[in-house]
């Protein structure tokens, strides 16, 4: 009886993680400040256990898919790697955030700022669906 207990118990706990991270999935809208002026990025997202998927368009265009996506509970963390423009070297944005119903706050680290120091925005997005 008592194994079977444990077993309901671990069960509960697997499953009540898997359910905060569910509450990631779905398009989460920004509006970012950038060097060309005010931006809407949007993020969709979907968990998978503690892997987090997605991509990200920004402007109506798609940028990239995210990698390394990660969710804990209301945390999560991805990076985005974006492709060069015009030939030039690629790059990657890492973000770090949390989930609080339908907002989703991040802060966003690109390595190769203008100054060659990190530049770090914070981001709050709000869920479309």
């Amino acid at each position: 009886m008592k194994i079977r207990q444990s077993a309901v118990a671990v069960a509960l706990a697997v499953l009540s993680g898997y359910a905060l991270a569910d509450g990631v999935d779905g398009t989460w809208v920004a509006n970012v400040d950038s060097p060309m002026g005010a931006i809407e990025v949007q993020f969709i997202l979907a968990a998978n256990g503690p892997a987090l998927t997605g991509t990200v368009a920004a402007g109506g265009m798609q940028i990239g898919s995210i990698t390394e996506g990660k969710i804990d509970g209301n945390d999560v963390a991805f990076k985005l790697p974006v492709m060069g423009f015009d030939g030039g070297p690629g790059f990657t944005i890492a973000y770090e955030g949390t989930v609080n119903g339908d907002e989703l706050k991040l802060v966003s680290t690109f390595e190769g700022g203008p100054t060659g120091e990190p530049m770090v925005t914070e981001i709050t997005a709000k869920r479309m669906n």
